[in-house]
């Protein structure tokens, strides 16, 4: 039937969605504020940073990018195609890092087909094509809701190996978080070293200071 049929495209435009939003967290900023505060007027955002974390230059987000590697060739490809920079990457220690660099990113997208859905609904898309990225991905802490800024969210805590391609291999623990906000989402990616509480604490402090603007 004609509904089915119109149905079927609808999830296909969803699932294709949420396979761009997915690569967020793979993806390096271009530019940055201030000297311990990120602020973009634009995008209507703004939070704080530890004095001793650092801004990502656009020579590690290009570099960053590059090194990784997903378990999905095909999957890494089409990602990497339809990349964008997020507005701002925060690093705990210079890059090149022998190890898990302690990260926070902000990437702002269009909500296109996931319009009108919630944020767990929307982080529920996104979670099952980050499982096809790592073969031993694991959700630590489920989706769950949230507020970030005042705004409604929705987070999940997951665990996986993140190779790169001079063939390293890290066991990383990442918080993803979604917030919509009218056409568009921003989404926030807060990576370190599993079992780096120090980090931890860090990270979830720059969550916290985040404000919305007009």
């Amino acid at each position: 039937p004609l509904a089915d049929l119109k149905g079927r495209r609808r999830d296909m435009r969803i699932r294709r969605g949420a396979s761009v939003l997915a690569f967020v967290m793979l993806a390096f900023p271009l530019w940055a504020d201030g000297k311990n505060r990120f602020e973009s007027p634009t995008a209507g955002i703004a939070f704080s940073k530890p004095e001793s974390w650092i801004f990502a230059s656009m020579q590690a987000a290009l570099d960053n990018r590059e090194k990784v590697r997903l378990d999905d060739a095909e999957l890494e490809r089409q990602m990497k195609a339809q990349a964008n920079p997020p507005l701002a990457v925060v690093m705990k220690h210079p890059e090149p890092y022998p190890d898990v660099n302690p990260s926070f990113q902000v990437g702002l997208r269009p909500l296109g087909p996931l319009e009108g859905k919630t944020a767990t609904e929307i982080l529920g898309l996104i979670v099952p094509t980050l499982e096809k990225a790592h073969a031993d991905f694991r959700i630590v802490t489920p989706i769950s809701e949230s507020m970030v800024g005042g705004l409604a969210a929705a987070r999940v805590s997951i665990h996986y190996t993140l190779k790169t391609s001079d063939g390293g291999a890290y066991p990383t623990w990442s918080d993803m978080v979604v917030v919509p906000r009218g056409k568009f989402m921003f989404f926030i990616g807060m990576g370190r070293k599993q079992g780096d509480e120090g980090a931890t604490a860090e990270v979830e402090k720059m969550l916290a200071s985040i404000e919305f603007q007009p």
